[in-house]
């Protein structure tokens, strides 16, 4: 294969993921149907299955791809860390989540999508969990609880604040849940009137 070949197979995967990308913010998960990607690429569906086996395997790859990008941001933010900073930690998935944000948001939101969510959620937590065995030196379902807590937390608040983005702002928000996180309920005698 040359060069031109190659560049052209990766040009064209890059067509079938956006294209796939669009269709999951336009459609249920039920109506992807590899005929419909293949007629709004304007591909042979042997060029699809030549990049996808199945449709599944699109998006196992995309959990793996939106699971090593938040990594990337992760571990440069807390490999070398004493101290865990879970203002931090939310700050680095608040930034992960806006780098593409209406995507995010509605895989965060969309029930028939949410498998792609949960299971990049899951691995995070067992990344997170580690720093808090590092840390803390407390055994291994301790920090599952932990990471556990952190990151649904993250999530649910988030979504709650996407029903209503202007009732409060982001910051505000961000400020909020991470004191709610990180200091617990006593945090909520300093919240402002």
């Amino acid at each position: 294969m040359n060069t031109s070949q190659i560049e052209k197979g990766l040009e064209t995967k890059h067509h079938i993921d956006q294209t796939l990308k669009a269709m999951i913010v336009e459609m249920p998960f039920h109506k992807i149907t590899v005929q419909e990607v293949t007629k709004r690429c304007n591909i042979h569906r042997k060029t699809f299955y030549i990049h996808y086996p199945s449709l599944d395997d699109y998006f196992i790859e995309l959990q793996d791809t939106i699971y090593n990008q938040l990594m990337m941001v992760n571990d440069h933010n807390f490999k070398d860390v004493d101290e865990i900073n879970y203002e931090l930690l939310m700050q680095v998935v608040y930034d992960f989540i806006n780098c593409d944000q209406s995507f995010y948001n509605y895989l965060m939101q969309a029930n028939s999508y949410m498998f792609i969510f949960n299971g990049v959620k899951k691995r995070y937590v067992k990344h997170v969990k580690t720093y808090i065995l590092k840390k803390y030196h407390c055994n291994d379902k301790v920090a599952q609880i932990i990471s556990s807590y952190v990151l649904e937390n993250i999530v649910h608040c988030y979504r709650m604040w996407l029903e209503q983005p202007d009732e409060i702002s982001f910051l505000e928000y961000q400020k909020l849940t991470a004191n709610l996180v990180y200091h617990g309920l006593k945090s909520l005698n300093e919240i402002p009137k």
